[in-house]
């Protein structure tokens, strides 16, 4: 006797039993989708959507403080439907296929796998992550109610698994500064920002790990008066300089007794006046040159002044520092009507060769040239950086090479290396002021220093 065929078999499932394949595939489906929704689920947004009193706001974010229990409960509500859906499939496919034990486990295996792949994995995953915020707001009441009903069956696992598994009370960080540096960097690449705002909120991130040496304008450089100064070459020195407040020293720099305003020195000569610096002078501030840019910023914002004296640990003078070298780690040069401006920091000479001026800090370099990650960590001038590399005082000419690589994050493309050659072409009391850079790729035959 011939075998019915499957086709006219199939019309004798009950229609209870499509019914529930239907249910509980989109059971599996709604617990596929909440998995992902809820594991990459931006907590920001969602503080900023409680905030703005959107609807099921709330929820998602209560749902997302217990991460740990919601997954719990995803994890034991899609078996369940995952499982239900075998059972009844393999009822169904039996009924179709009069019991024929191997095609039937054949049957129920591939079609059942297929659709909960299709249907109750990959579209409701896929789906989520493109719209994971907006569907959390959607789902949270429901996900709450689940939540409720599954809370015996939940306590069940969590405590088995606290068997195995100890909770970790550790404090986590959900965004570290470097990660919070690869975001900005993101949205700059994808248009969020442009390239200025990046550069600010860069600027805000390192502020607090620039220390005052490193902006400070050092001692050999450092313009001041001394107290007992002929007036007349006071005069000259602010009318030269065109610097609105000047260090005043008695006998020897590192002495530093106070700080004349030009506007105070000027009022007295305008009025005829008797011009005693001691007496118009305002109290010097001291920090230490190991303080942070910021807490410089609040230091001078506190005593109502604009420039401190940095200290060594010596107790002598190592430089001076005002509020507008700070403020210009945020914002950039700060120009006014007196200032001569260098167009020229960062000259390209020829096709592989750059001049530029030394006192650029090297991160700044190795980003405006696109060269990677620079050699040191520390905010350091190409000037300092150069210095350091040579064991006695550099000289006119003298060059130092370094290898450099240029990583890709493309597994296809393998890394590159070039050559950098620093090149010293200027130098003012024993400064390095301005240096040649010559970028070549890099060959087995060339030597690293």
């Amino acid at each position: 006797m011939d075998n019915p065929d499957p086709l006219l078999l199939l019309a004798t499932v009950p229609t209870i039993d499509i019914i529930l394949l239907v249910v509980l595939l989109l059971v599996s489906s709604f617990f596929s989708m909440s998995e992902t929704v809820y594991s990459s689920l931006n907590p920001i947004r969602i503080r900023n959507y409680v905030e703005e009193n959107k609807k099921g706001a709330k929820k998602a974010f209560w749902i997302h403080e217990r991460f740990d229990r919601v997954l719990t409960t995803i994890l034991v509500g899609n078996n369940l439907a995952n499982v239900a859906l075998a059972t009844i499939s393999a009822g169904v496919f039996t009924r179709i296929f009069m019991e024929r034990e191997t095609i039937v486990t054949i049957a129920n295996t591939v079609v059942m796998t297929t659709i909960i792949l299709i249907f109750g994995e990959i579209i409701p995953k896929s789906f989520a992550k493109m719209h994971s915020d907006t569907i959390s707001l959607k789902i949270s009441g429901i996900m709450m109610v689940v939540m409720k009903l599954l809370k015996p069956v939940v306590w069940v696992f969590l405590s088995i698994k606290s068997l195995f598994l100890k909770p970790d009370n550790r404090v986590t960080i959900s965004v570290s500064e470097d990660e919070l540096e690869t975001i900005i960097d993101t949205m700059e690449e994808e248009g969020s920002i442009d390239e200025e705002e990046a550069e600010m909120l860069q600027s805000v991130l390192n502020l607090g790990e620039k220390q005052v040496y490193e902006i400070m304008t050092p001692r050999v450089d450092m313009v001041a008066v001394e107290v007992d100064e002929d007036i007349e070459d006071i005069q000259k020195k602010f009318f030269e300089h065109q610097f609105s407040r000047l260090p005043v020293y008695e006998k020897d720099r590192d002495r530093i007794v106070g700080i004349l305003n030009e506007r105070d020195f000027f009022t007295h000569i305008i009025q005829k006046k008797d011009v005693i610096v001691g007496k118009i002078m305002n109290p010097p501030i001291f920090v230490s040159k190991s303080m942070r840019a910021d807490t410089l910023i609040e230091t001078l914002q506190r005593e109502n002044t604009h420039l401190a004296i940095v200290s060594d640990e010596f107790g002598g003078t190592s430089g001076i520092v005002t509020m507008e070298d700070a403020l210009e780690e945020l914002v950039g040069e700060i120009y006014d009507e007196h200032d001569d401006i260098d167009d020229e920091f960062l000259k390209k000479v020829s096709e592989h060769e750059y001049g530029i001026n030394a006192d650029i800090e090297l991160g700044d370099l190795f980003e405006e040239l696109n060269l990677g990650n620079p050699p040191e960590k520390e905010e350091k001038t190409l000037g300092s950086y150069l210095f350091d590399q040579f064991e006695s005082l550099p000289e006119v000419d003298l060059t130092f090479t370094l290898r450099q690589p240029m990583y890709s994050y493309n597994h296809e493309e393998e890394t590159k290396w070039f050559t950098l050659t620093f090149i010293i072409k200027e130098i003012k009391e024993r400064r390095i002021k301005y240096v040649h850079l010559v970028v070549k790729p890099y060959t087995e035959g060339d030597e690293d220093s």
